[in-house]
């Protein structure tokens, strides 16, 4: 007579098995975007973006945005700073190049970067400007906004962009009530330092790695 096999523990060893490992796995807490995250981990340091995704809280990051390398941004920094002179609107707008969020928390951190429209040294009556460090003014906006602005000189642009048309960089959280005030001036300060390397301010601008916002 022919034996009945019983395969019953069998399977259920192998279930197990799958449960143990790829089942039972919790998906990664950075969504899968090479262009992306590697664009804000040069801008702002893999550091300082690790301490970012601490202070952000549970949930899975994701990069919002189309995502696109550095050398694109500085690339289109680069032509509007040299299509502009004085009396121009060229140099409007501005690029987000790094924003990073957990929407199921409503959590977001952004970045922007644009050239901005007066002088440094005279700055702009509707802000209030709250710090300077080496040549980096420096307010806060809305409680949370850190904007750093700074004179840099473009190769081949007009002769008075460098005192008429500064670049200013600006970094803030949503919903991230464990985003502090020491993290986002590395951030900023970080960003700004990286910028006037990529785009070889020719003035060399003193940007400190602590630039201190009361």
């Amino acid at each position: 007579m022919m034996k009945t096999v019983r395969l019953w523990p069998v399977w259920c060893g192998i279930v197990m098995v799958l449960l143990m490992t790829g089942c039972s796995s919790e998906p990664p807490k950075r969504e899968k975007d090479s262009i992306g995250w590697s664009t804000c981990n040069e801008l702002f340091g893999a550091k300082n973006i690790d301490v970012l995704e601490d202070q952000m809280g549970e949930g899975q990051l994701r990069i919002e945005g189309e995502s696109y390398p550095v050398e694109d941004l500085t690339a289109a920094l680069t032509s509007k700073a040299h299509d502009w002179e004085p009396g121009s609107f060229v140099h409007m707008g501005g690029e987000s190049p790094c924003r990073i969020s957990i929407s199921d928390y409503g959590k977001r951190f952004t970045s922007d970067v644009r050239w901005a429209s007066f002088p440094v040294v005279d700055g702009n009556e509707s802000y209030e400007w709250r710090g300077a460090a080496g040549e980096v003014i420096a307010t806060v906006r809305d409680g949370r906004r850190l904007e750093l602005v700074f004179p840099c000189k473009v190769s081949g642009s007009h002769k008075q962009q460098e005192k008429d048309l500064p670049l200013g960089v600006s970094v803030w959280g949503k919903g991230m009530p464990k985003f502090d005030a020491t993290l986002r001036q590395k951030m900023a300060s970080a960003f700004a330092r990286k910028l006037s390397t990529e785009l070889g301010c020719v003035n060399k601008p003193d940007i400190p790695r602590d630039i201190t916002v009361a």
